[in-house]
């Protein structure tokens, strides 16, 4: 493997165990132990891609990744968010390894697309132990003691055999003393190898190597060091020098110090007056305005790195890219001017929920009372992001004794409010009012017009007051016009979020579908994503569970999504199966809830584990959920939804009547609930006649929750049974057929046994017809089954996914009662 890779035999064996894998690999160690020459040698022969992060570019977006691709990636893939590159990153390796080196480094955006990345596919990830920003990166990337592979140094043996490979006349005193000196680290010790008898550090090492330069290589070496990055070849005279004398390496073009521990000793070598030489030398032979800013100001030009600062800071491309540039331009100015851009640079660091930058940018800021408002305000939106609720509020009480009345400030500080007294408090009467000031203010002021807008429009959905249906499309509209996107998709996903509730239905799948193409153009994956959830759920609320069955699991497998978004996602794949009965698997997906810490991840545990139980049968294990429920759950929305299943559970059990939801919508995708409480309480009462008309009711209110018309539809026939009525049997045929169509196993056994409680058989027999129970593409795949064709063989006919044809083949199984494949066949073609 090379003279570096002596004594890694059992390091080498398992990386490549691991990487046969196809994950993650963490590879961790101290500067010059041979990670990268560990990777390098294992990958050889094998397909990958290899791009290190640099300490001095740690703020250029996605450096790593355009070093390891090149032009094999358009320009273009660089301005999308970590979920759209790390999907072209994974398109573009086609089965290849990646190696990010010095991970440590890597700017915000390459360490979201690794951690989303995750396991993936085959990854090789360098972490430089010792360096400060190695544990927190660790963190980040979730990476434990016992998932990475650390490289220590070489055991003396192994030390002793590289020493004597390097310097075979050593006799072995001189070797022994050799590897105490070095640690047994392979870079020490092929330094101290090619140094004088008795050196006793790196330091000494390198500086008696550079003694023997001439001056054009020292002029070489020093300018790579200064840079701290590659540089043309053409652009460093001397340097094919220094790579014949060991100190540099050169590659495509390009040269650089061999290792980063040789150029920070090389650094503390070079005089201040050929340092300054450098950084002006540099300012020449760099493009880019953000690097020339740091060389401009190293070199004490601090009014010409101002310019070239603000310069990069009008062309960054990302948020992140931005605040370091900010950053620059606050230290090349007087601490007080330089206080203003700290707090843009905070400011656009929050805008990409990196909370701690931001929360160390604001440290140390002079009290002015010009900036207290603004800095009173990031610290609210830290402390948000942070889930500290009182920090949250102090710093919501500062924001507010610092707004200057009658100003943009008074107008986004009454808007803040309004979110947290109905989000945080649950005070949704102030709530609206304070938003209602907040428009008024706006529209006096001539400025936070959407802001204001957007406080309405949640504050009067909240409330279920109506009026959002003028004020959500006047937000967005507002939004667009203002080029405010941050705000637009909120906006957005709230007013879908309306429609879903109270209704039009397709208004919401119009907006959804509006947005994920909109997201798509932006590159803006992560949020493309989250539409095309919201498209899932209204599908679920049509009981289109083909669909949900097909698309929630490859939703669920994109790493890097929100734990909010998992944990909906989860909710509405769980609550499909349990609908189709599918009992162990609804359950298997619920309890992947629990991997989240949220107080909506235990709720939506809780009441999607109920659901599953009421729809298995199991109404006793309904009422066990409850308490935990509603201990965790403060959306009304929700606890109105669950309302109906922990009281048709508790009537099932003979147990004590639950309290009735504190809160229920009169319209809208829950409305029905009221009335389905209703009709069970008089069921409860003994009073069937009066249940009837109740479930009739809740019928209609369900309108556009399919799930929940078919429910009510059969409690609606099980009220008229119970009551006598003639139109029972009709009823419950219909509820039965509606129920057989869907695929909800649950509502039809629920009807057969009270058809059954009428006298009415229940035939196993399937017609072929128009009333069969079966969608038109689960009679059509069927047939094609009948015909011999396999699942592959049908995808491929009908140019659909191969899952797509086990998950409507499954579906028609359940609803028509098969027990295999030739049992479906037999009862729906006849064969």
């Amino acid at each position: 493997m090379g003279e570096l890779l002596v004594g890694r035999a059992a390091p080498a064996d398992e990386l490549l165990e691991r990487l046969g894998g196809g994950g993650r690999v963490v590879l961790y160690g101290e500067a010059g132990v041979g990670k990268t020459a560990l990777v390098r040698a294992v990958l050889a022969g094998r397909g990958y891609r290899e791009g290190g992060c640099l300490a001095t570019l740690a703020w250029s977006p996605y450096l790593p990744l355009r070093r390891a691709f090149g032009r094999d990636l358009p320009d273009e893939t660089w301005t999308g968010d970590a979920e759209y590159v790390a999907t072209a990153v994974t398109e573009a390796l086609a089965g290849e390894t990646l190696f990010v080196d010095d991970v440590q480094w890597a700017d915000p955006g390459s360490l979201r697309v690794v951690e989303i990345l995750g396991d993936s596919l085959p990854l090789v990830l360098a972490v430089r132990r010792g360096d400060p920003a190695a544990a927190p990166t660790l963190e980040r990337l979730g990476v434990g003691v016992a998932d990475r592979l650390d490289l220590d140094p070489l055991a003396p043996d192994d030390a002793a055999e590289l020493v004597r490979a390097l310097r075979p006349k050593l006799g072995s005193a001189d070797v022994q003393d050799l590897v105490r000196r070095s640690g047994g680290n392979p870079l020490l010790i092929e330094e101290l190898a090619d140094s004088d008898r008795g050196t006793e550090s790196l330091h000494l090492a390198v500086l008696a190597r550079c003694r023997a330069l001439p001056e054009d290589q020292l002029d070489a070496l020093s300018l790579l060091t200064v840079a701290g990055r590659p540089l043309p070849t053409s652009d460093v005279p001397g340097a094919d020098g220094l790579v014949e004398a060991g100190l540099a390496v050169a590659g495509d073009g390009y040269a650089t110090i061999r290792h980063s521990l040789v150029a920070e000793v090389i650094g503390d070598l070079i005089s201040d007056d050929r340092e300054r030489r450098c950084h002006l030398q540099l300012t020449e032979l760099l493009t880019h305005p953000g690097e020339v800013a740091v060389h401009l100001l190293a070199a004490g030009e601090p009014a010409a790195a101002y310019d070239a600062a603000m310069r990069a800071v009008e062309g960054a491309r990302t948020p992140g890219e931005r605040v370091a540039h900010l950053e620059t331009a606050a230290r090349c100015v007087d601490p007080e001017t330089g206080a203003e851009f700290r707090l843009q640079a905070a400011e656009a660091a929050n805008e990409v929920d990196e909370s701690t930058k931001a929360a160390a940018l604001l440290d140390d800021l002079p009290d002015r009372e010009d900036l207290r408002f603004r800095v009173a305000r990031q610290r609210a939106i830290i402390a948000y992001f942070e889930g500290d609720g009182p920090a949250q509020r102090a710093a919501l009480d500062a924001q507010v004794a610092a707004a200057r009345p009658g100003t943009v400030e008074e107008v986004v500080t009454l808007a803040e409010l309004s979110f947290m007294r109905i989000v945080v408090d649950g005070h949704y009467e102030e709530s609206l009012r304070l938003a209602e000031q907040a428009v008024a203010l706006a529209e006096q002021v001539d400025a936070g017009h959407v802001a204001a807008l957007k406080a309405l429009a949640d504050a009067l959905y909240l409330n279920g007051d109506d009026r959002w249906r003028e004020a959500m499309p006047a937000a967005i509209a507002r939004a667009r016009a203002d080029g405010d996107f941050a705000r637009e998709w909120r906006i957005a996903n709230n007013y879908i979020s309306a429609m879903e509730s109270f209704g039009p239905h397709d208004g919401a799948l119009a907006l959804a579908s509006e947005m994920r193409e909109r997201c798509a153009a932006l590159r803006l994956m992560e949020l493309q994503r989250n539409f095309e959830f919201r498209e899932l759920n209204l599908a679920s609320h049509a009981c289109r569970y083909d669909l949900v069955l097909d698309q929630a699991p490859t939703l669920l497998a994109a790493r890097g999504s929100s734990e909010q978004y998992l944990v909906d996602l989860s909710f509405t794949l769980a609550a499909a199966q349990f609908d189709l009965g599918m009992i162990d698997e609804g359950l298997a997906t619920a309890e992947g809830m629990l991997a989240r810490a949220s107080e909506r991840a235990r709720s939506s545990y809780h009441l999607v584990r109920a659901w599953g139980f009421l729809e298995a049968g199991l109404p006793e294990r309904v009422l066990d959920e409850e308490p935990a429920f509603h201990a965790a759950e403060l959306d009304q929305m929700r606890i109105a939804l669950a309302g109906p299943i922990f009281a048709w559970a508790a009537l099932e059990t003979g147990a004590d009547e639950p309290p009735p939801p504190p809160v229920i919508p009169d319209t809208g995708l829950v409305s029905g609930a009221g009335a389905e409480l209703a009709g069970v309480a008089a069921l409860r009462a003994g009073d069937p006649a009066a249940a009837a008309d109740a479930f009739a009711a809740a019928v209609q209110g369900y309108e556009g929750h399919r799930r929940g018309v078919v429910r009510t539809g059969w409690a609606y026939g099980e009220a008229l049974r119970l009551a006598g009525d003639p139109d029972a049997e009709r009823t419950l045929l219909a509820a039965e057929a509606d129920a057989r169509q869907l695929g909800l196993v649950g509502v039809t056994n629920r009807c057969e046994r009270s058809l059954r409680a009428m006298g009415v058989r229940r035939s196993a027999a399937i017609a072929r017809s128009s009333d069969s129970p079966l969608t038109a593409r689960e009679h059509e795949i069927v047939l094609l089954a009948a015909e011999g064709l396999t699942d592959k063989a049908i995808a491929a006919r009908l140019g659909i996914a191969h899952r797509t044809v086990q998950t409507l083949l499954a579906n028609a199984r359940r609803k028509v009662g098969a027990e295999n494949r030739g049992h479906l066949i037999s009862l729906v073609a006849g064969r």
